[in-house]
């Protein structure tokens, strides 16, 4: 997988804050599928255009993505398609949200995380694919990635690829100090104090607060607290999965069992991870091709487990990140697009590309291939480490939904649950004030809020 996650988590700031602002309600509407490209086809039509001489635009920042497009154009010979390798999902985002304005210069077909969908969708930026048949899709997906997708009452993207849950940790950290593979947080706890009992320049992990792994711990311990349809949004950031995290999480912050003054992707977190000073990292399953790139030094140390669970002999897990293929309600093409999007998400070809480049997948039949699942990886000591990002897919649990506006929520993070991380309150607490900053964003939207 090419590393492209801390550009993600760099969804921040300034261009997020842009892409937010001017939210505006006006037109939307819970009944009608909020983000509805218009019109309607069958597979029929569908196949037919992509037997007509058509140029579609694809954006991306994926580095897979132009010989993904020379395999399309290889089995449709009628179709180009031109490639944008826009750079990273922050300038994506903000770039398509400036073409929507303007009304012109939008893609045909754009590569965007599911945590951006809803807000797209809202502004109606995006087609509603169930128009054009990819509601048939659902099947070929696990439930709680399709769920990313399927946003009130319509399907806005279709999966490309996933970040199931997991513990990645050192085994020579490990074997060093006669720490136990966590099954539990409880025995996670036990492991931290261990460790920085018997050095104290060691931790478990480091952790300076990131608002998509906060809201990625909540979804593993079975909170919901965000929930919306239309212009109504409820959120409760004190419901009993958030309330699970901040109390397993926050006592790890008050004991000073976690680093949190190294941020992630920072030299000195690097540094960390390859020299043994972190025994684990909680990540999507993307981590794994993070750490080939960025720490090859570290290479046969790490090895990847199922991540812990609150409840011992339970198997829960969740999503960090993952990104889907999405058609702008202002494409001028949305047939071909539409069949261009299909064959990319579910075509064996091209999931052969995407998984080859090191890509977790999205689609059931990949994840459960013998040929996947028996690949051995080198960086983690030989281990079959798809087995445990398989079983982490399938045991997340369905349901999750992303603020209709989370790039806002995100760039406000730091200033509240942030805080906890900084040592100058609880976890609770921030999470409280994170709550109370989103509740008044939403309501300075238009939006209802119980």
């Amino acid at each position: 997988m090419a590393f492209r996650r801390t550009a993600r988590r760099r969804v921040l700031a300034a261009a997020s804050v842009g892409l937010a602002i001017g939210l505006a309600l006006t037109g939307c509407s819970s009944s009608s599928g909020s983000g509805s490209g218009g019109g309607s086809a069958t597979q029929a039509d569908i196949d037919a255009a992509l037997h007509k001489k058509t140029t579609i635009s694809f954006w991306s920042w994926a580095p897979q993505a132009g010989e993904l497009a020379k395999a399309f154009e290889k089995q449709y010979p009628d179709i180009t398609v031109k490639v944008s390798n826009v750079g990273g999902s922050d300038v994506e985002y903000t770039k398509l949200q400036n073409a929507v304005k303007a009304g012109s210069g939008v893609p045909d077909v754009a590569y965007m995380e599911y945590l951006a969908m809803p807000q797209f969708a809202l502004q109606k930026s995006l087609t509603d694919l169930s128009k054009y048949g990819q509601s048939g899709l659902s099947s070929q997906f696990p439930a709680s990635t399709w769920s990313q997708v399927a946003l009130d009452g319509g399907v806005y993207g279709v999966p490309m690829d996933s970040g199931p849950l997991v513990l990645y940790y050192r085994a020579d950290v490990f074997k060093k100090y006669g720490l136990k593979v966590p099954a539990t947080w409880a025995e996670y706890t036990a492991d931290a104090q261990k460790l920085h009992q018997a050095d104290a320049s060691k931790y478990i992990t480091a952790d300076a607060g990131d608002g998509n792994g906060t809201a990625a711990m909540i979804w593993q311990a079975g909170g919901k607290p965000f929930s919306s349809s239309g212009s109504k949004l409820s959120v409760d950031l004190a419901d009993a999965g958030s309330t699970a995290y901040a109390g397993m999480w926050g006592g790890l912050l008050s004991k000073g069992l976690i680093d949190s003054k190294t941020a992630q992707w920072s030299n000195e977190w690097l540094t960390g991870m390859a020299d043994g000073t972190y025994a684990t990292w909680v990540a999507g399953a993307w981590g794994g091709s993070a750490l080939e790139t960025h720490v090859p030094k570290a290479s046969g140390d790490w090895r990847v487990a199922p991540i812990p669970q609150y409840t011992a002999g339970r198997s829960d897990s969740s999503q960090s990140g993952g990104s889907g293929l999405v058609v702008p309600s202002g494409s001028k093409n949305k047939l071909a697009a539409a069949g261009f999007v299909r064959w990319m998400t579910t075509s064996a070809a091209a999931n052969k590309i995407w998984v080859q480049a090191g890509q977790v997948p999205a689609l059931n039949s990949t994840l459960t291939s013998a040929g996947w699942l028996g690949d051995k990886s080198a960086y983690f000591g030989g281990q079959q480490v798809n087995q445990v990002y398989a079983q982490a897919s399938a045991h997340a649990p369905a349901g999750w939904q992303y603020l209709p506006f989370e790039p806002y929520a995100n760039s406000v993070y730091s200033d509240t649950v942030g805080q906890a991380f900084a040592g100058r309150t609880s976890l609770k607490n921030g999470l409280a004030a994170w709550q109370k900053k989103i509740v008044s964003y939403a309501k300075a939207q238009g939006f209802s809020v119980d």
